[in-house]
């Protein structure tokens, strides 16, 4: 029997464990499943993030290298809410990609791009 792939959980190098889970859980609704001081395992709808602290030199070797791709429903309650707070982030604003995807794009507290997608229906 095969080998089959069952989840995908990034693991993202950060600064500050604080100020980026705070980020994953106060912006895009993950809950803390598990934490140590340097590792911590973020949860939302069965899906996993997580987070390590990184010394200083590999978080400056990653710094605006890294992007994760979310894909959610609903996406516009989402982006009415978190528009809101574009003073605070790097946020694009909610757009139609030519692949069917509505996104919009924000940036975490230690660079990492987090895009945040819909797909859009078919049309006839």
């Amino acid at each position: 029997m095969a080998s089959k792939i069952k989840k995908i959980s990034p693991i993202l190098s950060v600064k500050d464990m604080g100020v980026t889970s705070s980020f994953y859980k106060e912006i895009l609704g993950f809950r803390f499943i598990h934490e140590t001081p340097a590792y911590f395992i973020l949860e939302n709808n069965g899906q996993e993030l997580h987070l390590s602290v990184a010394s200083a030199v590999r978080s400056q070797e990653t710094q605006g290298h890294r992007e994760i791709y979310i894909e959610v429903s609903n996406i516009q309650e989402l982006w009415d809410r978190i528009k809101e707070i574009k003073d605070r982030y790097k946020i694009t604003d909610l757009f139609n990609r030519d692949f069917r995807m509505t996104e919009f794009h924000i940036e975490d507290p230690d660079g990492c791009l987090v895009l945040i997608g819909e797909r859009l229906a078919l049309t006839m």
